[in-house]
Parts: C-alpha cells; sequence; structure tokens
C-alpha cells in the first residue's frame, strides 16, 4: 500500500503506511521486511522534503548487517545496500552533509 501511495504522489498517506509496516516487522522480528519499509519510508521522506527523517531511516537500513539478504531490492544485496546508499548520498546532500 505504501509504494502505492507513494507513486501516486500521496507522500503523508505512504508514510503512515511504512510506519506501520516498521512497526509490524519489528513485532515480529522481519529484518527482511523492516529493512524494506524503512528503505521505503526514508525515499518518502527525502520526497517529501522529510531530510533529516530520511538519513536516519537510510542509516538504519545501512547498518542492519544482513539486511539485504533478506530483502533483496535490486536484485542482489550488493545491489540493495548501493541503492540504499546512494538514496542516503541523496538526502545527506540536501542537508549540505557533503563530508559524510
Amino acid at each position: 500500500m505504501g509504494e502505492n501511495q507513494r507513486l501516486r504522489g500521496d507522500l503523508a498517506s505512504a508514510r503512515r503506511c511504512y510506519g506501520r509496516a516498521r512497526a509490524l516487522a519489528e513485532t515480529v522480528g522481519d529484518v527482511g521486511l523492516r529493512t524494506a519499509a524503512a528503505h521505503y519510508h526514508g525515499i518518502a521522506a527525502h520526497l517529501g522534503g522529510d531530510f533529516l527523517t530520511s538519513v536516519e531511516l537510510f542509516r538504519e537500513t545501512g547498518h542492519e548487517p544482513r539486511a539485504f539478504e533478506a530483502f533483496r531490492l535490486a536484485g542482489s544485496a550488493v545491489a540493495g545496500d548501493a541503492a540504499n546508499t546512494a538514496w542516503l548520498a541523496r538526502s545527506l546532500a540536501a542537508l549540505g552533509e557533503f563530508e559524510e
């Protein structure tokens, strides 16, 4: 649902969906779902101009050692990590945090 809302441009609804998915994943201990929800929540936050939140979410995703093994975002764990890192860089750049 969150991705459908994001693609429609309803970022507020998308972020609520991703937040619920993250909470559910945390409750049941599903690393793949938590990773996916945090990553896509980060994208929606970035697109909505909430760069601080997006940085936090991309960092959360990147700190999970096996995150992209469970959720193969772009076909492989390495590609998933690369996509997450690229979004993190975009959000940091939007904040003027070029040194990181």
